[in-house]
């Protein structure tokens, strides 16, 4: 099956059994890594909880063209839980699912027109972290009981293109294409 839009974003599943794609028309993809089968199709309007339409194929068998779907900025995968990936999408909210289409967990900025631009996990998945289109960097402990914001630090007032985190300590640096620094921070 073929994106109605253009590929974002994509990754291999833990195991390299899988491969997780993202796109510009708003839908998830998960294939068969030695077949190039896709075997399913994930609405990201969907794992918020809004209603949007399944891709499918019209009456001549082309795409129909889907609306109000949230185009996928990024994938990156959640450790310690299998076949698990982050979703970066449109909109305030990082959604953490499973390959199989379930929710797992929502990281909600609860700021109204807020857009995350980029993210990155922890790894060991404990914190999810956000840079929103404020130049802000959300943190977001990722607890058994659901996510916990715990902090908002302003990072820029330039654009932030980039974030990475510590392979060991609760450090992150974030960078941006205007700036020429790279930026630390311990949230």
């Amino acid at each position: 099956a073929e994106y109605m839009g253009f590929v974002t974003c994509a990754l291999f599943s833990d195991d390299g059994s899988l491969v997780v794609s993202g796109g510009a028309d708003g839908f998830v993809r998960v294939w068969r890594t030695r077949t190039a089968e896709q075997i399913a199709a994930h609405s990201a309007s969907a794992l918020l909880g809004l209603d949007a339409p399944r891709p499918h194929a019209g009456d001549s068998g082309a795409p129909v063209t889907v609306v109000h779907e949230l185009p996928v900025r990024g994938l990156l995968p959640m450790p310690g839980v299998a076949d698990a990936f982050l979703v970066v999408m449109r909109g305030g909210v990082l959604v953490a699912m499973s390959a199989q289409g379930r929710t797992l967990a929502k990281f909600d900025a609860a700021k109204p027109g807020l857009e995350f631009v980029t993210a990155a996990v922890s790894p060991r998945g404990e914190w999810v972290f956000g840079i929103g289109d404020d130049m802000r960097l959300y943190a977001f402990e990722n607890l058994s009981e659901g996510p916990v914001m715990r902090q908002v630090l302003e990072v820029s007032d330039k654009a932030v293109a980039g974030i990475a985190v510590h392979p060991h300590r609760n450090l992150v640096l974030t960078y941006g294409p205007d700036d020429r620094v790279l930026r630390l921070w311990e949230p």
